[in-house]
């Protein structure tokens, strides 16, 4: 049977920034970040997410490391280290250093002389921008119950410089918190089943 029905807040880190695009020049957009996950949500109709920010997060990754996995990332997760060098268009010294300090954080392992990302199914994505499919509103509210993030708000800015480039900059941010319906249910047995509800698409978490 269902019982009393709840609702939480899961935070959110809502950016307004803008880069660089090639064809377009300078564009402002926004991009939403989950503080609970360490992901970046794609778009806002089946709440999408990136998948490896988190680890490159608590591993600490810079700009340089990221260049390499990414690279990574959209070779199939591998790829041959002068591949990556001549890729890079980097001293191979340099690159060398790079993927010793990826290795020491767990982010990439070598097999010979080939290079692994240490995930499964990264999802990087390189543009910052969330699709938002309609345009989110916010109010004020007094009585709720907030989940408590994992990350800070300067850790996301921070892996945002780095995965995002020179000319990426953050015009403003703003903590927000997602509704999130929490149904529960008792089963026959006494035990009890929770399920959690995005309150903006509808969609289940």
């Amino acid at each position: 049977r269902f019982l009393e029905p709840g609702i939480e807040f899961f935070p959110y880190l809502l950016m307004k920034v803008k880069y660089l695009e090639e064809i377009e020049g300078t564009k402002e957009t926004e991009a939403l970040w989950d503080l609970t996950e360490g992901e970046m949500v794609i778009n806002t109709k089946d709440w999408n997410k990136t998948h490896g920010f988190s680890e490159c997060i608590k591993a600490g990754a810079t700009t340089q490391e990221f260049k390499i996995l990414s690279l990574l990332a959209k070779k199939g997760g591998s790829l041959e280290r002068s591949i990556i060098a001549k890729t890079l268009n980097s001293d191979y010294e340099e690159i060398e250093n790079w993927i010793r300090s990826c290795q020491r954080k767990k982010l990439l392992i070598q097999q010979g002389t080939t290079c692994r990302l240490h995930m499964q199914s990264p999802l990087f994505k390189l543009v910052p921008e969330t699709k938002i499919e309609e345009k989110l509103m916010t109010k004020m509210s007094t009585k709720e119950t907030k989940k408590s993030p994992n990350f800070t708000p300067s850790q996301i800015e921070k892996i945002a410089h780095a995965v995002f480039g020179q000319h990426f900059a953050v015009r403003s941010t703003t903590l927000v918190y997602l509704p999130v319906h929490v149904v529960t249910v008792q089963n026959p047995d006494g035990s009890i089943h929770l399920s959690y509800w995005n309150a903006l698409n509808g969609k289940r978490l």
